[in-house]
């Protein structure tokens, strides 16, 4: 299965993790990427299975269970599905409310 449409801003969050990742150990990029792709893998196949974001249900959050990233996501249809953010944890809660797709 494919990922998910990813917003441009979270395509860009998701390299940026990469590769800060991988200068400072490729070991650990790799498996950062790992279960990114597990991640929205899942995200593309089952949307619902991840719990909505707060107070607004038309958005859901995958919490990455090794590493420090929150991955937003928007649409509960397989196929129609984006992400918004690829968010590092220590970042402001909500900085990318505001993109729109």
């Amino acid at each position: 299965m494919s990922w998910p449409r990813l917003h441009p801003e979270a395509a860009a969050e998701l390299q940026e993790s990469i590769l800060w990742t991988q200068a400072r150990s490729p070991a650990a990029a790799k498996l950062l990427f790992i279960e990114l792709d597990a991640t929205l893998t899942r995200i593309a196949t089952a949307p619902c299975q991840f719990p909505v974001w707060q107070s607004d249900p038309t958005i859901r959050r995958a919490v990455l269970t090794q590493h420090p990233y929150i991955v937003y996501s928007l649409g509960d249809a397989p196929g129609e599905t984006v992400v918004l953010a690829v968010a590092h944890t220590r970042r402001e809660p909500g900085y990318w409310r505001s993109r729109s797709i």
